[in-house]
């Protein structure tokens, strides 16, 4: 999932407006950014151990210490360690991810079905959307750039889903 779990993060913060869209947005995107240095650091390694079970746990526990750290918010800590797990599950639906090290891979593998994949991601971002927009004062709501934030976000998926197609992404294992 690429631009869904950013779709995540807006919708999170739309539901805890005392959580930072910034952290929400690392946040969703933490699986990624340890696998990334897992391929650098251990490329001979599994570096899909990041989107684990226990990974993503540990993870979300990282980033709820982190958030109640900043915002002191019970509310927001919950919503951004949720976010974190949200990775996986996202993650899950679209691909092909372990339940533990040297456990069983589970998921629907929707990145086979690009069509599918699209279509379920759109409709992830849109829904994290509409609930950060209705978040927003009714100026901000109606406002271009708030509108151009769905558009980029449904072309990023696009253009994700076509360079999948065209040049697959090698697998650091």
């Amino acid at each position: 999932m690429y631009a869904g779990h950013l779709g995540i993060a807006l919708g999170a913060r739309g539901l805890r407006r005392d959580a930072p869209l910034w952290l929400l947005v690392v946040a969703t995107q933490a699986c990624d950014w340890v696998q990334v240095v897992g391929c650098v650091t251990a490329p001979d390694a599994s570096a899909m151990v990041s989107h684990s079970i226990p990974a993503v746990l540990v993870l979300a526990t990282l980033f709820g210490l982190a958030a109640f750290g900043w915002t002191r918010s019970r509310g927001a800590t919950a919503v951004i360690a949720a976010t974190v797990v949200s990775h996986a599950l996202a993650d899950y639906l679209t691909g092909y991810k372990p339940t533990w090290p040297g456990g069983p891979m589970i998921g629907l593998s929707l990145y086979d079905y690009p069509a599918l994949d699209l279509l379920v991601e759109t409709l992830v971002v849109f829904v994290g959307w509409s609930v950060y927009r209705r978040s927003l004062d009714s100026r901000a709501r109606s406002r271009r750039l708030t509108w151009f934030l769905l558009v980029l976000l449904v072309g990023v998926q696009l253009v994700g889903i076509v360079k999948m197609a065209v040049f697959p992404s090698p697998k650091c294992s």
